[in-house]
This record gives C-alpha cells, structure tokens and sequence, in this order.
C-alpha cells in the first residue's frame, strides 16, 4: 500500500526513489506545540518528546502533481511512500539542514516491517 506524504515545493517534482531517514529536531519548536494544542490535537508533554535522533525510515516510491489528500496543497508536488517504519532504538545524531550521508551502521536499528 502506498500513501502520500511530504509537499514540495510547486513546480519542482523530486526524481529520488529509495530510502530516507526521519529526523527529530534538536529542539522542540513549542510556539508550534502551542497552535497544536489550541487547535485540539493532542500531544504529550514536551519532556516525552525525542529529539536529535533519527525516529524513522520511509520508502520514496514516486512523485506526483496534486493529491486528493486533505493534506495536499493544490499545485505542489506529493511523495508516494511505502508505510513508514520506527527505529528502534533510536540513533542520536545532531541535525544538517539537507539531505546528508546517515551514520554507518544505521540497519541494526531497523527491522523487517511486517
């Protein structure tokens, strides 16, 4: 099952396919947990939140223009990914703006989903 993910920036299709790693920020940006929380969304206290670790992986599996999904903005391009998968345990790692090379032995964090 693919779902959709990731608006880019319009006019601008990305033609990556494969694997990227999700990462938490260093710092929690709590002027944005404020709107969530004003908002109705739910979210643990700040103290349980992970920070400057990798948390994830996703497969990029395409790129398309638009989306039905209450989260596309009308003209930006969407990621299509696999369901993501949770790495266990985290990996630290202090942040780069763009994408980087992730650390060597990165795998023994991630299990076969399934």
């Amino acid at each position: 099952m693919t779902d959709q993910v990731g608006c880019r920036e319009p006019f601008q299709p990305s033609r990556f396919c494969g694997t990227l790693l999700t990462e938490a920020p260093a710092r929690i940006d709590q002027a944005a947990c404020a709107e969530c929380i004003a908002a109705g969304v739910a979210l643990p206290p700040l103290g349980e939140f992970i920070t400057g670790a990798i948390i994830g992986l996703v497969e990029i599996t395409g790129c398309i223009l638009d989306s039905p999904s209450l989260w596309a903005i009308p003209g930006y391009w969407r990621w299509l990914t696999a369901p993501p998968r949770a790495a266990d345990p985290v990996i630290p790692l202090k942040g780069q703006l763009s994408m980087f090379d992730p650390p060597d032995g990165r795998e023994a964090s991630f299990h076969p989903s399934g």
